[in-house]
């Protein structure tokens, strides 16, 4: 009797775990799926172009920022160059 009983209880847990197990590899499935749709959506041609367009836009900007600040970086050393060049001639009288 102790017998059928563990047996039973064997196959109702093994009946659980095929089910959890089946349950799990379907939600997986369905993961993959929309997970590979978003992929495939980012991926079209429009958004890689609109991507394309929006890193050209952006490189350009970060261009123009980097010579307006080699601008100001050049006028602020020629400033610091004539402001030392009157300091050492004040320390060294010449």
């Amino acid at each position: 009797m102790l017998e059928n009983k563990t047996n039973a209880e064997s196959k109702d847990l093994s009946e659980t775990i095929k089910d959890k197990t089946t349950e799990f590899v379907t939600d997986a499935k369905i993961v993959y799926g929309v997970v590979k749709d978003k992929i495939n959506e980012s991926l079209t041609e429009e958004n890689v172009k609109k991507g394309t367009i929006k890193t050209a836009n952006l490189a350009k900007e970060a261009s123009e920022q980097l010579q307006v600040f080699a601008e100001d970086a050049k006028v602020e050393l020629i400033e610091i160059s004539k402001k030392s060049k009157v300091l050492f001639q004040k320390f060294f009288g010449k």
